[in-house]
């Protein structure tokens, strides 16, 4: 219920929130998008708002208090939920994603888009490069693992870890004019034992120094939103060859769990609909794999 899932959160610092602003009013947020972010110190999920708010339970009436950006004017706005922890944050296929408070960006959009569900693929990939456009911003190079992982080493280390996840959600209304999409994004912002336990990496860990929140956020969300732009505009399709070359995966032998069993083979690079090309190591023959997860990488 709305009054369950909204019982607990409070509003941030006016100081926290003071800086965010300053952050976003330096930051070349895209001007074919508006932006309008509410933000909390704490919540059970924030995909669990944007659910909330897209269909009808949750009104943004209700988050008047949290609202931190307004934007413009801008027929296309993408509504931000940010908390700085999650008490019940999930990842893919409903796996615990470690919200601890303070370490990480928690965040979820609702956007609207008017293509049908069906022509929205690879929308997770494209989001991907997107992170890791904000990471090269830091001088920070990741590679990205199929479908929705980007992966980053530690400063002066082989080790490598997940560094973002992204979730991505779509409904089609019913008389098919438009489509609702509620994107999640988990990005470790500061080394926490709760992200290493489960083989996590930071960007402190990966830059060897700590980037102000506010920044990171603000860099964060102006890549997502002018991926979003571009990506509204021409689909996954122009993307291809650069997710290919961005990647790091193309050419590894790679094992992906699939719902109809596990498939080890080559990786050839991805679809225009965001689907793994893997040259099979069985029958020497390109497979397109939609739905899987790579379970074991080259080390």
């Amino acid at each position: 219920s709305k009054g369950n899932m909204l019982e607990n959160y409070k509003p941030i610092s006016e100081q926290r929130l003071a800086l965010i602003r300053a952050s976003f009013s330096k930051a070349q947020l895209p001007k074919s998008l508006g932006f309008r972010l509410f933000a909390m110190e704490s919540v059970g999920s924030t995909m669990d708002v944007v659910r909330g708010l897209d269909d009808g339970t949750i009104r943004l009436d209700d988050l008047s208090a949290l609202e931190v950006l307004s934007p413009l004017d801008s027929a296309n706005e993408v509504i931000g939920v940010l908390s700085l922890a999650q008490t019940n944050g999930r990842g893919q296929e409903g796996r615990v994603w470690k919200s601890p408070e303070n370490s990480g960006i928690y965040l979820s959009l609702l956007a609207k888009s008017p293509q049908k569900a069906a022509e929205l693929t690879g929308l997770t990939l494209a989001l991907g490069l997107a992170v890791q456009d904000a990471l090269a911003g830091f001088f920070v190079e990741s590679t990205l693992k199929w479908p929705n992982d980007v992966i980053a080493k530690r400063k002066d280390s082989e080790e490598r870890g997940k560094i973002a996840g992204i979730l991505v959600e779509s409904t089609t209304s019913v008389d098919s004019s438009k489509t609702s999409l509620r994107i999640g994004i988990g990005f470790n912002w500061s080394l926490s034992e709760e992200f290493a336990a489960v083989g996590g990496i930071s960007l402190e860990e990966a830059l060897g120094t700590l980037i102000p929140f506010p920044d990171t956020l603000a860099s964060l969300s102006s890549c997502i939103l002018g991926m979003l732009g571009v990506y509204f505009e021409k689909g996954f399709s122009p993307l291809v060859t650069y997710w290919d070359s961005q990647s790091g995966l193309v050419g590894q032998t790679i094992v992906v769990r699939t719902p109809i069993g596990e498939i080890k083979g080559k990786v050839m690079g991805v679809t225009e609909q965001g689907g793994l090309r893997l040259l099979s190591s069985e029958s020497a023959q390109e497979e397109i794999i939609f739905s899987g997860r790579i379970s074991s990488l080259p080390s």
